[in-house]
């Protein structure tokens, strides 16, 4: 998997489980959720309520992209994994892209503005 499928693929939700699973060994869904709320204690009842389901969703997808992989009881962070992690650090440590802009959302957007040829008048009067 290059690093743009990489990124694609990347969200905070999904790099924040990386970094619970690889920091605090979490093995499982409740042991991810519980660390997640420690994480966001100013978390309302219905996002706590709704955390269980979206957290088994989100391994449930991860171990599909192969960041993340049972070793048994084990939940372990794969190659994959790291890769995704490391780039979202850079990402938000504003580190320059390929594109000599930042990496971000808008990454290059005021370039390509800038890029872009003026539209002509289209001479029409009313």
């Amino acid at each position: 998997m290059d690093e743009s499928t990489i990124r694609r693929f990347s969200s905070d939700a999904r790099i924040l489980i990386l970094d619970i699973i690889d920091e605090e060994h979490a093995t499982d869904v409740g042991q991810v959720t519980v660390a997640w709320q420690a994480r966001q204690p100013s978390m309302r009842y219905a996002q706590a309520h709704r955390l269980p389901r979206v957290v088994g969703q989100l391994l449930w997808q991860l171990e599909n992209l192969e960041w993340v992989r049972r070793h048994g009881e084990q939940l372990m962070v794969t190659g994959l994994g790291r890769k995704a992690q490391a780039l979202a650090r850079r990402a938000q440590s504003g580190a320059v892209n390929d594109l000599g802009g930042t990496n971000g959302a808008n990454a290059g957007t005021a370039s390509k503005a800038a890029a872009a040829p003026a539209t002509k008048p289209s001479g029409r009067t009313r």
